[in-house]
């Protein structure tokens, strides 16, 4: 009973069995097994739920939609009542039978059944339409992807090419594939001039440190592959640029040959104050990057040299701190891709507004993005309605560790990008926040962050969190002792950008088993309304030991998409990966204060 993490004794296990030996032939059979592992896996929480929704043992379609209606506060027609019972009857037996599971055997599956019993409730409650993360976020919605591109927080990645650290780890074109099969949809490309070794061609690295590096051409390749297997919605390749003139030119002819229609570098219109949609831009590339100022602007065009966007230094920390090279000159045929996303030099709020185009954008360092949030997060917005902005890690992180992505999502910014190499807490956060609107990587804000005079609405939100119960929480990755059980702690963390998001807003007791530890603690936590749509709220579960405690894993959810009521949070890996059957089960009720 060890390896599935339950404490018990002798006497208790083969009372189990006896139970569960129908025939008497001291002998289980598949079925057999099945019904009894059911029945020790059915928590006495659920029981006592189910047990008030029945009668003799059953839950009628009535008394489960009555359970909907008072509990989780859903649509209780009785029609979808008897709909999810006779999916959720379907689904059950087929898992219980030896027939294996396909999709097309879980699409054949039906029945004809009006009552759940009590396994077959807790199978529904285990399941997507029982979700704790709304499921109509997560699907798709074609219509709401119409807006400028300013409107949008954009799925985005920092030194997209890097497998490890930021200082001997490997660059690899795999590190692009990657990010945009999760849905990644602006990646960076760190470019310098490739000598003898590359025959003199244009490659990616993190300059002035020991990581490898890879030929610009090959990542172009490799994106473009991938670029829209999760969506088909514009992907952004922000270059920054070290390459000298020869090498901006072979950069700019790869580009046009490698993505050829696929990118678009049409001028965006100077009487057009918008940018226009990700729609407009579906199936497309566009360049970020430094752009050669216009001949009436600038006679000198051929002298002018390549330069950081960014307010605070793209050297800082790691990128460079410290080396002085020369700036190269704009080659023009490079400056030419650049349109619709073109780096300026960041000054502030009120230049930008009155000179600034839309167009126009400017990147972020972590501590100049915590200090604007923190003293001036309305006037960002505001910026933000109409100009892009990319924030990006301190240069210190040269572990590739992340900060907190609702630092930058609470003030709307759009590009916030982080190390996807590292399955860390921020990077949890994102991947939860971009499960909205289906994965696509891009989520509209919400409306006062789109409005030309944005506000911030009063009055506060109040999350209460009941932790009621785990099921088959397993031990942490790596341990394959047989003779210990895990002895679990759930720690709960609410990302909204303001408070220290390497400390938990609340932690339970520890347990001392894992297949079905109890805790039934309860918690709550206030929000302004304001945050109510940017923030995330995270549970962790780990095995508490003596001087340290190991990750087991967690789930997270953006605030404004939690569905009230009794849920199961279905527990993942650090990297995303679902850890099979393994379950928090909460209650959760949201309440708008004054």
């Amino acid at each position: 009973m060890n390896a599935i993490n339950f404490t018990s004794d002798k006497k208790e296990v083969v009372a189990m069995f006896a139970g569960a030996d129908r025939n008497n032939d001291d002998d289980i059979d598949y079925n057999e097994f099945s019904d009894m592992c059911n029945k020790l896996f059915l928590s006495d929480d659920i029981r006592t739920i189910f047990t008030k929704y029945s009668s003799d043992g059953e839950m009628s379609a009535a008394q489960f939609a009555q359970f909907l209606k008072e509990e989780q506060k859903e649509d209780a027609s009785e029609e979808r009542a008897v709909n999810l019972i006779k999916k959720h009857v379907a689904m059950f037996g087929l898992i219980n039978s030896e027939m294996r599971l396909t999709p097309e055997t879980m699409a054949a599956a039906t029945s004809e059944a009006t009552k759940f019993d009590a396994m077959e409730f807790q199978s529904y409650l285990e399941s997507s339409d029982a979700s704790a993360y709304n499921p109509q976020s997560t699907v798709f919605v074609e219509d709401s992807m119409y807006s400028p591109l300013s409107h949008y927080f954009i799925n985005s990645s920092h030194n997209t090419y890097l497998m490890g650290d930021q200082l001997k780890d490997d660059s690899s074109v795999e590190a692009y594939v990657r990010a945009l099969q999760q849905g990644c949809r602006c990646v960076e490309m760190d470019c310098w001039d490739g000598d003898d070794d590359y025959d003199h061609e244009p490659v990616i690295f993190h300059g002035h440190t020991l990581t490898s590096k890879i030929l610009f051409k090959d990542a172009l390749r490799a994106i473009k592959k991938y670029a829209f297997e999760a969506s088909d919605y514009p992907v952004l390749l922000s270059i920054e640029n070290h390459c000298t003139h020869d090498q901006q030119v072979k950069m700019a002819r790869h580009l046009k040959e490698i993505l050829a229609d696929y990118l678009y570098y049409v001028p965006h219109p100077e009487d057009e104050p918008s940018l226009p949609s990700p729609a407009f831009f579906k199936n497309k590339f566009l360049v970020k990057g430094k752009k050669l100022k216009p001949p009436a602007a600038d006679s000198a065009k051929a002298g002018e040299t390549v330069s950081s966007e960014s307010s605070e230094s793209e050297t800082e920390g790691s990128k460079g701190k410290g080396v002085k090279t020369p700036k190269p000159k704009m080659a023009e045929e490079l400056s030419d891709l650049v349109t619709h996303m073109q780096g300026v030099h960041f000054k502030d709020f009120a230049t930008s507004a009155s000179e600034g185009k839309c167009y126009n954008m400017s990147s972020f360092g972590e501590s100049k993005t915590k200090k604007l949030s923190s003293e001036n997060r309305l006037g960002w917005i505001k910026y933000n309605t109409r100009q892009l902005s990319r924030t990006y890690p301190g240069g210190t992180r040269v572990d590739s560790s992340n900060y907190d992505p609702t630092m930058a999502f609470r003030a709307g910014c759009q590009i916030v990008a982080l190390n996807f190499q590292t399955a860390d807490g921020p990077f949890q956060v994102n991947s939860a926040f971009y499960k909205q609107n289906g994965g696509s990587g891009y989520v509209l804000k919400p409306e006062f962050m789109r409005s030309k005079n944005p506000t911030l609405a009063h009055g506060k939100m109040k999350i209460t969190i009941r932790v009621i119960n785990g099921s088959r929480i397993p031990k942490p990755t790596g341990d394959d002792s047989k003779s210990e059980v895990v002895d679990p702690i759930v720690k709960i963390y609410l990302h909204n950008g303001e408070d220290d998001d390497d400390i938990p807003t609340y932690k339970t007791a520890v347990k001392s088993q894992g297949l079905n530890p109890r805790w039934d603690e309860t918690t709550d936590f206030t929000l302004e309304n304001s945050l109510w749509p940017t923030s995330v709220l995270r549970f962790i579960v780990r095995d508490e030991d003596l001087g340290s405690d190991d990750f087991i894993g967690y789930w997270a959810c953006p605030t404004n998409q939690l569905m009230q009521g009794y849920r199961m949070l279905p527990l993942s890996a650090d990297n995303g990966f679902p850890l099979l059957h393994s379950y928090l089960f909460v209650h959760i009720a949201v309440e708008e204060l004054a």
